[in-house]
């Protein structure tokens, strides 16, 4: 073979194998690059997600957390829930009269003179929820008829509710909050309950059954 001729192959098949490395290498390092960033964005998203999760379990932790009550008060939170429900029960029936006696039982129960072991954060919430609790009942007392009395109910079921979401609810009973969606037009109002099947306090014989339940306390 002319030896000019193989030399000429030798040069064309040289500079086909550094083109194909050149382009190789090219190829290969947008690709390594690519590959370490979708790495770090699964690490970052993955780090975000777990402290996701820990501020959402801090903020369960601190939501479920409840003050715990000295002997004396715990009774008196305790039978004043108790009476509550009698006052729901009572509105439920269309017994006026027997929701005001009952408010005047909470009233007798929660003025009591305060355990001297109450202290602090848990005594300053204690006396704050009594008071605000000891305003309404006095609001159902003085009511002129039926409809007024329900009207403070809703405001003693928020007061009694944060009583429970505070202190915890009573020994041994189950608290079950219900909502009617059709109060004051439709806007809807909540109340609690210890027995199962809705008994609407303030639609009462009208409308029983109105309402359903939304979550346990």
């Amino acid at each position: 073979m002319n030896k000019k001729l193989l030399g000429s192959i030798v040069v064309i098949i040289g500079l086909g194998a550094g083109s194909l490395w050149s382009y190789q290498l090219n190829n290969k390092l947008p690709k390594t690059d690519h590959t370490h960033h979708h790495m770090n964005s699964e690490m970052d998203h993955s780090n975000h997600e777990s402290q996701q999760q820990m501020n959402s379990s801090n903020m369960n932790k601190t939501v479920m957390t409840t003050m715990v009550l000295p002997e004396q008060s715990r009774m008196q939170l305790d039978k004043s829930i108790l009476v509550y429900f009698k006052i729901q029960k009572a509105l439920s029936k269309d017994d006026l009269s027997s929701a005001i006696e009952n408010s005047n039982k909470i009233d007798s129960i929660l003025m009591a003179k305060d355990d001297p072991n109450l202290t602090g954060h848990t005594k300053t919430t204690w006396e704050k929820d009594k008071t605000s609790i000891s305003n309404t009942l006095k609001s159902i007392r003085i009511s002129k008829n039926i409809s007024e009395a329900r009207v403070s109910f809703e405001k003693l079921s928020l007061n009694i509710e944060l009583f429970i979401l505070h202190f915890g609810g009573p020994k041994e009973q189950h608290v079950t909050k219900y909502h009617c969606p059709m109060v004051d037009n439709n806007r809807g109002a909540s109340w609690l309950q210890n027995s199962e099947g809705t008994q609407n306090p303030y639609y009462g014989s009208q409308m029983f059954r109105c309402g359903g339940k939304v979550k346990e306390l």
